[in-house]
């Protein structure tokens, strides 16, 4: 009797990515709009950063590209009264006390470079300064004012979002404050006769935004600072989830990296990443590494991929990224027999072996008699080749 082998392309609804973890974690840390962070009113988690914050200076997640200088000042602030002093500290991220630090101060539209031996310099005029510490790019350049105005509202040079800011309001002269009032965008955020401070644990980048302090004497006059323009510096920006091929075909690897950018200023960041399908599947642990590969992908893993990008306190997640994976149709169906050749004698084994040149996923071979309709067997694998013993 000759045999005849049918064959069926069946998608397959087992075999899914191989997943860990809570799905929680998906809905958790990745929510739209982020939490603000504790302050002293819901609506003004502030933020300060008057320095540049331009992307083009931000560098692709790698641990290889060369940091920025930074500058930091003590006192913190960036105002302070007239005849005070600020001292400027240079910090290189492979700086070695003996070496020299060149320093920038721009006035009259021109850049005046100076050298010291150490990587502080004292400064009690207005204007911009900047430095380079060995091994590092230039810094941003830092604008002081060291102001005659007897009211002044101080805040820090440059912060980025998740840390934390301090505003303070001083007054020059013996006659203390009794109260002190904090605005942001003309709205008042903090009334307090306890503090001249406005602490803010965890800034946001939607506490940028025009600042001032109104304070009270004791005779009942009232004071109020100049509008100060704070913005928040992006710690890192939103990732961007890319693939080696949207339209893998089945069984193929595919490569997913979660891209993001790291200020040059703060590459010392440790950043977290986790990688997602729909409906909250999740496809790896969090991890330092921004790549992952799957080894071998399926129909039925198609769908909308993203990623997330973590620090201690700051979530990120990417748009989505459909991936559709491609399926080739069952070809080139193919019958033999084993043994071969000889005939099978009544009692022995036979052996029917049913192949396909081309096609991928699940796929289900049937036997049949080539004289009756009845079905000698069946399987379902994800294979181009079945057996069938009689």
């Amino acid at each position: 009797h000759r045999a005849v082998a049918a064959l069926l392309g069946k998608v397959n609804t087992a075999g899914k990515l191989e997943t860990w973890g809570n799905s929680s974690l998906a809905r958790g840390p990745f929510r739209d709009s982020p939490k603000l962070g504790a302050s002293v009113h819901s609506t003004q988690t502030t933020a300060v950063g008057t320095a540049d914050t331009s992307t083009s200076d931000s560098f692709l997640f790698s641990p290889a590209t060369v940091p920025r200088s930074m500058i930091s000042l003590q006192p913190p602030w960036t105002t302070v009264f007239h005849g005070e002093r600020v001292n400027l500290t240079c910090s290189g991220f492979h700086f070695y006390a003996p070496e020299k630090i060149k320093w920038y101060r721009w006035y009259s539209g021109k850049q005046h470079p100076s050298e010291t031996p150490g990587n502080t310099l004292e400064v009690r005029d207005s204007g911009q300064y900047g430095c380079q510490a060995p091994g590092s790019l230039p810094s941003r350049p830092v604008r002081l004012l060291f102001s005659t105005a007897s009211f002044i509202l101080q805040a820090p040079h440059s912060v980025f979002e998740g840390d934390e800011l301090v505003l303070r309001c001083r007054k020059r002269g013996r006659e203390k404050l009794t109260a002190v009032r904090y605005l942001w965008n003309r709205k008042v955020i903090s009334d307090s006769n306890k503090s001249l401070d406005l602490l803010i644990s965890q800034a946001r980048l939607n506490n940028s935004g025009c600042y001032q302090c109104v304070g009270s004497l004791e005779n009942k006059h009232v004071l109020r600072t100049s509008l100060t323009n704070i913005r928040i510096q992006e710690l890192f920006s939103r990732p961007k989830l890319k693939v080696t091929d949207s339209q893998p075909t089945e069984g193929n690897s595919v490569n997913l990296s979660c891209k993001t950018q790291l200020p040059l200023e703060r590459p010392d960041v440790r950043l977290r990443f986790v990688f997602f399908r729909d409906h909250g599947v999740i496809l790896s642990n969090w991890s330092a590494s921004p790549e992952l590969q799957v080894t071998a992908i399926w129909r039925e893993d198609s769908g909308s991929y993203w990623c997330g990008a973590v620090t201690s306190d700051i979530h990120k997640r990417s748009l989505p990224l459909q991936i559709d994976v491609q399926r080739i149709p069952v070809s080139g169906v193919f019958l033999e027999t084993q043994p071969q050749g000889d005939p099978v004698l009544e009692g022995e084994i036979l052996v029917l072996v049913c192949s396909v040149a081309e096609g991928t996923g699940n796929t289900t071979f049937s036997w049949h008699r080539e004289d009756t309709r009845e079905s000698l067997g069946q399987k379902s694998q994800r294979s181009q080749r079945a057996e069938l013993e009689i």
